[in-house]
């Protein structure tokens, strides 16, 4: 998932929302079966006048 704010306080704060709806997140979306989403990595950047959060998550299907 990627991010991307004109403040780096504006893009960590909309990563972070990001972060609160998704990790760990279960159930069944459009007939997947989702076990548990987990972040495994997160990157900075900053890239043409733009704040950027890059969010790396796992995805367990069952």
């Amino acid at each position: 998932m990627i991010v991307a704010g004109s403040t780096y306080q504006q893009a960590l704060q909309i990563a972070k929302q990001v972060l609160g709806r998704m990790e760990h997140t279960r159930g069944m979306y459009e007939g997947i079966s989702i076990s548990e989403i987990k972040l495994v990595n997160a990157e900075e950047d900053y890239i043409e006048d733009a704040f950027i959060q890059k969010l790396t998550f796992n995805i367990e299907i069952l």
